[in-house]
């Protein structure tokens, strides 16, 4: 039954623990990676951060759930960062009145009652909502551009899917399968840390950073079924790898890279559909390419545009404020920025932690 949050009932921010979190998350088709509770865990094993699982709960029912990365700061006190969350649950309606209210929660919960420098990231799209209206709920907007994406529906047979390709991508993927490349999913923690090692490499070679290895390691260690890589060879030799993200029911093309040789291939082409089809067939019913940046990344961007998905746009950052304390704070903000987590313009070319 669909509830409607009202301006005269109370809600209460519950804390849960991963397992239940996990069972909140599985509940949404397109969930994200940065709300996963073993993203949230591997943030806070690599970083330091303290995690909390919060469910929202109006009269006892339950209406969003989010993942907050907490840190104490010198100066500061806690700042609080609750990246592309809330998520709603299907009982509650996206209607610009209900999200108002819940960012009204969240501002409470975290800047008056906790006292807090809260950071958000809303999972709402700007047709949904508007700066004006988070401004009237005690937020500024921050300065770091919107979250771009696309997404795929999975539920769809491959036929289908490959002819929603644009005609180039298609026409290159063709050619990669006629390569000669031989696909091996990683099996095992040293076959995946001969991938990282890989990626290490590319990321020194390329000049530029992404996502830590580190942080990839650590959501691996949490279970193993959380990503799936895949590696293409030719006659023994490497050529390229993906690695892509499942979490609940949706999963996320977190890494793409070729060598040289793999370029030359289009291995790239061959991987990038390969897993897609993967995360189809094990359940999985929505795939995000992983972020779209077209000034930082124009190259990778033209190349996911190919798959032709359904593009969205988030709101942007935001930042929950109170009077002096919060301009003492954003004077602060550049002494304290090492202790929030960084944009990261990542080899799949998506901006995970602004």
């Amino acid at each position: 039954m669909a509830y409607r949050v009202g301006e005269d009932l109370l809600p209460d921010h519950q804390s849960v623990d991963p397992a239940a979190y996990e069972d909140l998350f599985r509940q949404c088709p397109q969930s994200n990676l940065l709300q996963s509770a073993a993203y949230g865990l591997a943030k806070a094993q690599v970083e330091g951060f303290r995690v909390e699982h919060r469910v929202v709960l109006i009269d006892g029912s339950p209406i969003a759930f989010y993942q907050v990365l907490l840190k104490n700061l010198p100066l500061v006190g806690t700042v609080a960062r609750i990246n592309r969350g809330p998520l709603c649950l299907p009982t509650f309606p996206l209607s610009p009145n209900n999200l108002t209210l819940l960012y009204r929660y969240l501002y409470r919960e975290w800047v008056l009652k906790n006292r807090g420098f809260l950071t958000i990231a809303p999972n709402v799209s700007s047709d949904l909502l508007t700066e004006e209206e988070l401004r009237q709920e005690g937020f500024l907007p921050g300065s770091e551009p919107p979250w771009q994406s696309g997404w795929l529906p999975l539920q769809q047979d491959e036929e289908t899917l490959r002819k929603a390709l644009l005609q180039k991508w298609r026409n290159l993927l063709n050619k990669s399968e006629k390569m000669g490349m031989e696909l091996h999913p990683v099996a095992d923690r040293e076959e995946m840390e001969d991938v990282l090692g890989e990626y290490d490499r590319f990321m020194k070679l390329r000049n530029f950073q992404s996502t830590s290895s580190a942080l990839i390691r650590a959501i691996y260690h949490q279970s193993p079924d959380l990503l799936y890589t895949l590696v293409a060879q030719r006659e023994g030799r490497y050529l390229g790898a993906v690695i892509i993200a499942r979490h609940g029911r949706a999963c996320t093309y977190l890494v793409g890279m070729t060598s040289e040789e793999g370029r030359r291939a289009n291995a790239n082409y061959f991987l990038l559909w390969n897993g897609l089809l993967h995360c189809r067939r094990t359940g999985s019913e929505w795939f995000d390419v992983g972020g779209i940046d077209e000034i930082h990344t124009p190259r990778i961007a033209h190349f996911k545009k190919g798959l032709g998905f359904s593009p969205y746009r988030l709101i942007g950052e935001y930042e929950g404020y109170r009077g002096l304390r919060y301009g003492l704070l954003s004077k602060l903000k550049k002494f304290f920025h090492s202790g929030l987590p960084k944009k990261s313009h990542g080899a799949a070319g998506q901006t995970l932690d602004p």
